[in-house]
């Protein structure tokens, strides 16, 4: 496999299509997030590749029989990729309703003024 179609960059252009058919643009944010996941999933995939090579199983200067470390890396590295896929903003943000934000407007200022009051009598 070349690095032009590594599994990260596969999944990358896969969440990034999807985006596109839901009409989403990836924000500065989401495309970091890319890039971290694009390392992620080819350091997964190396992992897994290690793991099925070597085995499962090795066994130590003991004679014990213990798990490869490489499946432990496996498990994490999984669970990095799925909390920073997740992280990626796949929704349409709503738009903020100009009568609420009016309104926290004055809640707000109506408070700076108590505040300042406060400060001012004391």
């Amino acid at each position: 496999m070349s690095s032009k179609d590594s599994p990260g960059r596969v999944l990358v252009k896969r969440i990034i299509d999807d985006m596109a058919r839901r009409n989403l643009e990836p924000t500065a944010k989401d495309h970091e997030l890319l890039a971290l996941a694009e390392g992620l999933a080819d350091q997964l995939d190396k992992l897994k590749a290690s793991a099925a090579a070597n085995g499962y199983t090795t066994v130590i200067f003991s004679g014990s029989v213990v798990i490869n470390p490489a499946v432990a890396a496996v498990n994490s590295t999984t669970l990095a990729l799925a909390k920073v896929i997740g992280q990626v903003e796949m929704t349409e943000l709503p738009a903020k309703d100009p009568v609420k934000q009016r309104a926290a407007r004055t809640r707000w200022a109506a408070h700076n003024i108590a505040k300042q009051r406060w400060e001012d009598a004391r």
